[in-house]
């Protein structure tokens, strides 16, 4: 360990307001004073910045949160970004699904990635009873990877059964292609006395909404480079004791546990996340039970967990163990973390 010398994060998401945003301020705020001569790239916009302190002495440690990284990879600079990969000592990413599309392109990188979920904080420890309302949520900016589209098509093909139910989505709205495409949707079908747009609530009044509602809808779709590295929304909502539907083959498998905390689907399959939202609206659906089992999803999910476990990858960076010897490690903290 290097005494002395703190570890660097550089991150300029800093406040809690989104994913990176809450990872950034969680892991400076637990590991702040721990003690190791290391460069952490908390988001991956500041890789280059990171490589540059890699280069006057500290080791560089790069987080991987899923889309940018990639995107940036096949930028003008992608060659740099591909080199500090390389040169990292490790990798943090938040699900295996985000190994996996690494190893695709960096198959060399895999004595170099750790997997570490991120965490939430439990904001209720009482069962919480089934809501009046027949409230779909859906929280987060609107576009294409969130699954918004097919969340509409699959609430538009149950409204004629469920006269009360509605689906509110909650964040940025901005003035993109696909954000005119969701609103003209809407009104093509007729929609939107039982659809409504919020755009950003306060903390206050986003928890609230979780109260009033029945489900959280997050099916991810993975289009191009861009995909979902994990899903925080998931286990935000699973802290208020909300179950959640997501979807398969990406991150969202590491943050649902199929039947537990809610429900996985194959991405664009408006069939089956229609029959799936029916579920919740079931009057004999077991809602209670699942909120129960969200909470405590949500639990084994902590903050001080995910600090925890990237102080034992700082640790294993300042080792003088070999490649052989840190995959080992890997392999065996990877069987540990999933068996509990």
């Amino acid at each position: 360990m290097s005494k002395g010398k703190k570890i660097l994060f550089l991150s300029n998401r800093n406040l809690p307001t989104d994913g990176w945003g809450r990872y950034s301020y969680e892991i400076q705020k637990g590991l702040n004073h721990f003690p190791a001569n290391i460069v952490h790239a908390l988001i991956e916009p500041l890789i280059l910045k990171a490589l540059f302190f890699s280069f006057i002495g500290k080791k560089l440690v790069i987080t991987v949160h899923g889309t940018h990284a990639f995107v940036l990879c096949k930028s003008k600079l992608g060659f740099l970004y591909r080199f500090a990969l390389r040169r990292a000592k490790a990798i943090i990413v938040a699900s295996r699904y985000t190994r996996k599309r690494l190893l695709e392109t960096f198959p060399e990188l895999e004595y170099k990635i750790q997997i570490i979920p991120l965490g939430t904080h439990l904001s209720i420890s009482k069962e919480r009873l089934r809501p009046i309302k027949q409230t779909f949520l859906m929280v987060g900016e609107i576009k294409q990877r969130k699954g918004v589209k097919e969340s509409i098509l699959a609430f538009s093909q149950l409204v004629s059964h469920y006269p009360l139910a509605r689906l509110e989505i909650v964040g940025k709205i901005s003035n993109s292609n696909y954000v005119r495409e969701i609103k003209a949707l809407i009104k093509t079908l007729d929609l939107e006395d039982r659809i409504f747009l919020k755009g950003i609530l306060s903390e206050k009044e986003l928890k609230q909404t979780y109260r009033e509602a029945l489900c959280l809808l997050a099916p991810s779709i993975n289009h191009g480079y861009h995909f979902e590295g994990f899903g925080i929304i998931h286990l935000e909502a699973n802290s208020m004791g909300l179950p959640t539907i997501g979807s398969l083959n990406c991150g969202n498998e590491e943050v649902i546990k199929h039947g537990y905390n809610g429900f996985l689907v194959n991405q664009g399959d408006i069939v089956a996340l229609k029959e799936t939202m029916m579920k919740f609206l079931s009057k004999d659906f077991p809602w209670n039970k699942y909120s129960r089992q969200s909470i405590d999803w949500a639990k084994r999910h902590s903050w001080q967990t995910c600090c925890e476990l990237h102080k034992k990858v700082y640790l294993q960076c300042l080792s003088n163990k070999g490649r052989d010897e840190i995959l080992n490690d890997i392999k065996t903290e990877t069987i540990v973390h999933f068996n509990n």
